[in-house]
């Protein structure tokens, strides 16, 4: 613990770090009354990987695009389409516009 042990790994399940994000996500909102483009793209990818979310969870033009299923696109190109989108919502204040369905 601390700087015991540097180089030292810890086993956990990806889901919990997913989990953990998610979490300091919600208090990042709680505090700042919004979130950064990267978390929304990160929320919306982690809720369209789980199966009891996946099919309300996406903004309409995600579905379009992935056709609900998170296995139609890796991580890194579900990051590389839609972070510029989020991005540029952010930025123009658009954010009233996107449809969740």
């Amino acid at each position: 613990h601390g700087f015991k042990d540097l180089k030292g790994t810890t086993p956990h399940s990806i889901r919990h770090t997913e989990a953990l994000i998610g979490f300091s996500c919600d208090c990042f909102q709680s505090v700042f009354s919004s979130m950064t483009p990267l978390m929304h793209v990160f929320l919306i990818r982690s809720a369209m990987e789980d199966p009891l979310r996946r099919h309300s969870a996406a903004p309409s033009f995600i579905k379009m695009r992935s056709g609900y299923e998170a296995e139609n696109i890796t991580r890194e190109d579900f990051l590389k389409e839609f972070l510029p989108v989020f991005e540029t919502i952010a930025r123009e204040g658009t954010a009233g516009h996107i449809q969740f369905s």
